[in-house]
């Protein structure tokens, strides 16, 4: 697989000064114009104008992602990607970045990584079993420092073209479909808050108790609403 990760993510606001506050508490470090930000290995964040022609056009409305940017370690991997990726729609060369559309309208670009490695001294922990810190306190962080970019999630309309997109086209052979198409939520736990109930959701007679840590979210448009059990 060549895909590494995701180096770049775009997002159209309607309001900067609020989105970026949000940005710097969360713990990326921000430059002067106050709209881009990175984590310690270099991944980066970017906010810009909703209606802002830099973009592309956005696949829903209000504030959403707008341009995503996955990583390649090198120039051979680059090219390699440029055949198939050139069968896709929207496709262009933008200077040294590749890009296309997928399935669920998302603009996509590839690229040569430009992260660096990141060291850390990361205090052991304590579990059962195994413990590796003895007669140490566990340390107390002032503030986050996000390493690097996880994950995103995407809400879908046509999971198995998306799924063959991303498995056959950016070569993603661990790619796995966690959520049902939008309107109906990945997961349900055994009580769930009205508020987070969506007003199109039919809610299911019987829901097994969760037996794990999860996180259930709701439709495309209503992404930030989530609980954990």
């Amino acid at each position: 697989m060549s895909v590494t990760g995701i180096e770049k993510l775009e997002f159209g606001v309607d309001n900067l000064t609020h989105c970026a506050k949000f940005m710097r508490d969360f713990g990326l470090t921000g430059d002067a114009s106050g709209q881009r930000f990175t984590t310690l290995s270099g991944a980066r964040v970017e906010l810009n104008p909703i209606d802002s022609p830099d973009l592309p056009p956005a696949f829903e409305a209000g504030n959403t992602l707008r341009r995503m940017t996955w990583a390649v370690t090198t120039q051979d991997e680059l090219d390699a990607l440029r055949p198939t990726l050139a069968q896709q729609p929207g496709f262009r060369q933008v200077g040294d970045a590749l890009e296309c559309r997928d399935p669920n309208g998302m603009t996509l670009r590839v690229q040569v990584s430009q992260q660096v490695p990141v060291e850390l001294n990361v205090e052991p922990i304590n579990q059962w079993g195994d413990a590796r810190r003895i007669d140490t306190p566990s340390p107390v962080y002032d503030r986050a420092q996000p390493i690097n970019v996880g994950h995103v999630v995407f809400f879908v309309e046509e999971l198995a073209a998306v799924e063959q997109f991303y498995r056959e086209v950016l070569g993603l052979p661990g790619f796995r479909p966690l959520h049902q198409p939008r309107r109906v939520p990945a997961l349900w736990p055994a009580r769930w808050p009205s508020q987070f109930v969506p007003a199109s959701a039919t809610e299911p007679q019987a829901r097994p108790e969760p037996r794990r840590l999860y996180r259930a979210r709701h439709s495309r448009g209503d992404r930030r609403r989530h609980c954990d059990e």
